[in-house]
C-alpha cells in the first residue's frame, strides 16, 4: 500500500486506472502540460482583448480554451 501511495503523488495522478505503463503516464501529463500552456495563453489572451474594449471576443476565446481542460482533466 505505501508503494501505490508513493506512485500517485509521485507521477502527480489522482487515479491510476487498469492501465499503468510509463507510456501512459508520460502521455498523460505531456497533455496536462499542453491544456496548462494552452489554459496560460488563453488567459492572457481574453485579458487583453477585455483591455483593449472586446469583452466577448475574450470570453469566448477562455471559455472556448477550458472546454478539454474540463472534459480530458481526468
Amino acid at each position: 500500500m505505501l508503494g501505490l501511495t508513493f506512485w500517485k503523488q509521485t507521477l502527480g495522478i489522482e487515479h491510476i486506472g487498469r492501465d499503468t505503463s510509463l507510456a501512459v503516464v508520460d502521455r498523460r501529463r505531456v497533455l496536462r502540460r499542453r491544456f496548462g500552456a494552452l489554459l496560460v495563453i488563453a488567459a492572457i489572451f481574453a485579458a487583453v482583448a477585455v483591455a483593449l474594449g472586446s469583452p466577448v471576443v475574450g470570453l469566448t476565446v477562455y471559455l472556448a480554451a477550458t472546454v478539454p481542460l474540463i472534459f480530458f482533466s481526468s
